[in-house]
């Protein structure tokens, strides 16, 4: 007969009382979390690729003295996939584990006081994180920076222009 109160690898009917087959529910929850992590990281890393080539584009279009330029997308797109593809990368892995673990907290069957913080902190980590994200590949675009630094150009250029209260604002508005 099979168990079907026990996970197992294989679902053959020997129920021999040695335990190879079984596994332990925290490995069943590294093998969602790491399924969940590279869907997510897969679907935002190509939004993300499609955010940068519009910023890109129109950051050559306007800033170019040159009207008669062509091949504006094709030097994106270039851009893009080979010299800002860590770049992208790197944010998009930051954006799609803070989705992973949200994912994961929102469990139906385990709810608790604890899992309704934890869901509501992700909610506002995930929020932050894509805000920064969205600024970061715009800089990233325009000047070709790594994300680290394109997100702390951004930091600096929002604070001498004063724009940090705005940010200030946007952020607790996710509190909210």
């Amino acid at each position: 007969r099979i168990n079907v109160e026990s996970r197992r690898y294989n679902t053959t009917t020997n129920s021999s009382a040695d335990g190879e087959g079984y596994f332990h529910p925290i490995v069943g929850q590294v093998i969602m979390f790491a399924l969940l992590l590279s869907w997510y990281w897969g679907a935002t890393t190509f939004g993300n690729i499609t955010h940068f080539i519009t910023a890109c584009s129109v950051g050559q279009w306007w800033f170019t003295a040159d009207t008669g330029q062509q091949y504006v997308m094709g030097t994106s797109v270039k851009r893009a996939f080979t010299t800002n593809f860590g770049t992208i990368c790197f944010g998009s892995l930051l954006e799609a584990i803070i989705k992973t673990l949200r994912s994961m907290a929102d469990n139906k069957n385990r709810k608790s006081i604890l899992t309704c913080i934890a869901q509501c902190i992700l909610s506002i980590f995930e929020k932050i994180i894509g805000y920064i994200n969205e600024w970061a590949f715009i800089y990233a675009a325009l000047t070709g920076q790594s994300f680290i630094e394109a997100g702390r150009s951004f930091f600096e250029l929002f604070q001498k222009r004063g724009w940090n209260m705005v940010i200030n604002d946007i952020i607790i508005g996710y509190c909210t």
